[in-house]
């Protein structure tokens, strides 16, 4: 996963959860994707660490239809928008913002979805844990 830091904006570090391969890609599946085998519709809370060491705290709050994922997520305070799939149990999408965009690729395994993020310039890893329903 990915952090960047937002200088002008006072809001300190925001992390990026990158939930895609690419600024879209991984956003739509293919026909050969694997149906999803978890839902990660709820709310999940973590941290994204870059690898140059710089966390953020992550707030997402994720609705699952079929295999398409949105929602909401802020990231040190800082509002996002999530869009992404699910193939199996690997949870792939983007996070958007005014000020850019970041992809995230997360394996989900129960109530815990860790993996990696990036937002073209720097990466980092992203660990999740969804609260009890």
């Amino acid at each position: 996963m990915h952090v960047k830091k937002v200088r002008s904006s006072g809001m300190g570090i925001v992390a990026a959860l990158v939930l895609a391969v690419g600024l879209g890609a991984g956003c739509g599946g293919s026909d050969s994707d694997p149906p999803p085998s978890v839902d990660v519709t709820g709310l999940w809370t973590g941290t994204a660490l870059a690898d140059s060491g710089t966390g953020a705290a992550v707030v997402m709050n994720a609705t699952q239809t079929g295999a398409t994922v949105t929602g909401t997520c802020t990231v040190e305070g800082a509002p996002m928008t999530v869009t992404g799939t699910v193939s199996d149990n690997k949870w792939n999408g983007t996070l958007s913002a005014d000020w850019g965009m970041m992809m995230y690729k997360l394996t989900v395994s129960g109530n815990t979805a860790s993996g990696s993020g990036t937002d073209g310039t720097d990466s980092g890893s992203v660990t999740l844990t969804r609260s009890a329903n």
